[in-house]
């Protein structure tokens, strides 16, 4: 069991422009830190699969929650299918798990103490 949070936009000139701005102030959400040289760069393997989205500065790249982010811009036959005209709309979307942000931050590392409900793990909390 996990949670996902996943982003959704779709209007007119959406772009990847757009979706590397809202990733870039997601990483430094994510990564609690403070506004500063935290950015994001979006990398694709191949037209077919999703992008990976990670944060960090020129010398350090991280995938943003220990685990893959994945992203990248909605297929037109996705808009056709529910009705959008492709020709006017686009969009992107990106998701990851929630769990993964709280096991960077307090160093858990195995994502099952979350549902084993030992109080020796929850009392830490």
């Amino acid at each position: 069991m996990f949670h996902q949070l996943e982003a959704l936009v779709i209007d007119r000139d959406v772009s990847m422009v757009d979706l590397k701005a809202r990733s870039s102030s997601s990483c430094m959400l994510i990564s609690a830190r403070k506004p500063g040289p935290v950015s994001a760069r979006v990398f694709s393997h191949s037209p077919s699969r999703p992008a990976k989205w990670m944060c960090g500065s020129i010398s350090r790249w991280q995938e943003p929650v220990g685990g893959t982010g994945g992203c990248g811009m909605v297929h037109p036959n996705v808009l056709k299918a529910v009705g959008i005209d492709p020709e006017v709309f686009s969009g992107w979307a990106f998701g990851f798990g929630i769990e993964r942000i709280a096991m960077r931050k307090y160093g858990i590392s195995n994502i099952r103490q979350f549902v084993e409900n030992d109080i020796r793990f929850l009392r830490q909390f």
